[in-house]
């Protein structure tokens, strides 16, 4: 139930974050910091990241499942093989090698979404077909608040540092562009 219910989460919050980039994606980007030559770059990259929210959830979600059960060879193995395929799909995206078209910064959004659902179809593939613990189909995927509550209770304290270090990263890039500025 609390893989289950973890996952669900996992589903619906990347909606709501998928969502929320697409509609403030450019103030979004201007708050950390980009300025206007950098957003003819940034927001088509986070345009086409963004596509890739649910896999990238997916794959950094359930992986601590799959290590915790003992299968730590197969939870590297899903972040190598989404890492290996950026890596090798970075150059011939960005570049146009072969077949594929020269695309520029669009080209390496695009491999990092590639990467990142491969790495989420094997861990899904994973937990399908190989674990024992973890209940498919849509009748198991109804979440429990009672394990939603648990789960906030102790991720909370994680949630507010990583925001608090993400307030006190783009303070210092607002701070650092300033002083820029003023010199």
């Amino acid at each position: 139930m609390i893989m289950n219910t973890a996952f669900t989460m996992l589903c619906g919050s990347a909606a709501v974050l998928m969502l929320i980039g697409f509609l403030f994606a450019r103030p979004l980007l201007t708050l950390f910091g980009a300025s206007d030559d950098a957003l003819v770059y940034a927001y088509p990259y986070l345009m086409i990241y963004l596509l890739g929210t649910l896999p990238s959830m997916i794959a950094t979600g359930m992986n601590p499942f799959i290590n915790a059960q003992g299968y730590a060879i197969i939870g590297m193995l899903s972040v190598t093989v989404g890492a290996v395929a950026n890596i090798i799909l970075d150059p011939i995206m960005i570049y146009g090698i072969g077949p594929c078209p020269e695309m520029g910064v669009k080209g390496a959004a695009y491999a990092t979404v590639i990467g990142q659902v491969a790495s989420a179809v094997l861990l899904l593939i994973f937990h399908i077909k190989l674990n024992k613990e973890f209940e498919h189909g849509a009748k198991y995927m109804k979440p429990d608040g009672g394990i939603i509550k648990e789960i906030y209770t102790i991720g909370l304290p994680a949630i507010i540092a990583q925001a608090l270090m993400s307030i006190m990263a783009v303070s210092y890039t607002h701070l650092r562009a300033h002083e820029t500025l003023m010199n």
